[in-house]
């Protein structure tokens, strides 16, 4: 005798063998629990390690944001301090106002001027270039006396910091300014800042990518072969299964059964498609019942309480009398009084009938038959001489058309 044993899961962890009990190794399952426990907290704190390091990636980009933001900001105040070390030492052109300069001679009049500056005096009141285009006229003071160097349409202000930051904060500016080497470090500062935060966007992103890769590979890793259970890699004995499955295998149509050929069936809700064995039609619940209810009695002949009548359940036909027949006789109906056309037998059929008295009473003595032909003409017959007597009965036969 042998049985397996299960635990209340179910499972089978051992069987018994003519009253010993062998243990079946790891059937109780809680080796692969084990596993599959172990699994999910590995994942789980793969998860957390991933979403660490995405927020860290996060934090970091924020800091070197924040430092390119105080890096550029210590640029500007540096450059700004250059451009004013630049005036202090009168390396920038000065151009003069009114009052600085004579206004019919345009000779400059400044008291204490610089040897080393180059003093620029506009042609005009209104300053507006000339019909030549020059707008200045360009003097140094030498040797003590001034010294007109010639004219000059040029515009010698400077590009600021604050003309840089609004360029590269998208505002339009325009101008003929110039940009000297000051300004140009501060923009270079200024894009190299810009170039960095989307290098550190660049790493970020490549470090969670990364990480959210990291193990994903098959070069340091294996998987599990799948199971019916757990997911995995499908084994060679599967891909063998698999490549021995013909191509299109599943691309099948059920053909429609018919006499030569299995196949399915149309459900439908009319007996009329319903014909025969080989149609390839059946009737659908609905109509199957439908079909199960006999139709209502039609009365082919009638006088007082005596009656022939006849239904129809189907293909089955049931013809039902009751009529006053005494004397013997042949009672034949008339031909306007026949049975419905789809109700007549494809063959002649006659059988034996109850005779009875008013009352219902059988008369045993006396014999009655019927007989209905393929046309639905009917006749019934009482063999033997007697007074009140009634011929009773019904009949049922399948209809042939």
């Amino acid at each position: 005798m042998s049985a397996f044993l299960k635990n209340v899961d179910g499972e089978v962890y051992a069987v018994e063998v003519d009253g010993h009990i062998y243990g079946i190794a790891g059937a109780d399952g809680l080796a692969e629990r084990a596993r599959t426990t172990a699994e999910a907290d590995r994942i789980a704190a793969e998860t957390a390690r991933v979403q660490a390091e995405i927020l860290r990636g996060s934090a970091e980009k924020e800091r070197v944001t924040a430092e390119s933001a105080r890096a550029a900001a210590q640029a500007k105040n540096n450059a700004d301090q250059a451009l004013n070390n630049e005036r202090m030492m009168k390396l920038q052109p000065h151009v003069c106002v009114v009052g600085e300069y004579d206004a019919k001679t345009r000779i400059p009049t400044i008291t204490k001027p610089n040897d080393a500056q180059l003093y620029l005096v506009p042609l005009s009141d209104s300053g507006a270039p000339g019909s030549d285009g020059d707008a200045y006229a360009e003097w140094r003071y030498v040797a003590k006396r001034w010294e007109r160097l010639g004219v000059s349409n040029v515009d010698v202000s400077r590009i600021t910091t604050d003309d840089i930051d609004r360029v590269s904060g998208g505002t339009a500016v325009g101008g003929e300014s110039i940009l000297n080497l000051t300004g140009l470090k501060y923009l270079w500062t200024k894009i190299s800042a810009a170039i960095e935060r989307v290098d550190t966007a660049h790493k970020t992103l490549h470090s969670a990518l990364i990480a959210s890769l990291s193990k994903k590979s098959d070069v340091d890793h294996t998987h599990d072969t799948a199971t019916s259970r757990a997911d995995g890699f499908m084994s060679s004995y599967d891909k063998r299964k698999l490549d021995d499955i013909d191509a299109n295998a599943n691309n099948y149509t059920l053909p429609q059964a018919s006499a030569y050929t299995k196949g399915g069936v149309y459900l439908s809700d009319s007996p009329d498609k319903s014909k025969g064995p080989y149609s390839g039609y059946a009737l659908t619940p609905s109509a199957l019942a439908s079909a199960m209810t006999p139709s209502s009695w039609t009365t082919i002949w009638s006088q007082g309480q005596w009656f022939i009548k006849c239904r129809k359940l189907g293909k089955l036909v049931e013809l039902a009398w009751a009529f006053n027949q005494e004397n013997g006789n042949n009672w034949q109906l008339s031909d306007s009084e026949r049975i419905p056309y789809d109700m007549r037998p494809d063959v002649n059929i006659s059988g034996i009938t109850v005779a009875t008295d008013w009352y219902a009473n059988s008369l045993s003595d006396l014999r009655a038959c019927y007989y209905i032909d393929t046309d639905g003409r009917m006749s019934f017959r009482i063999h033997n001489s007697r007074g009140g007597v009634c011929n009773r009965g019904h009949c049922t036969w399948i209809a042939g058309r």
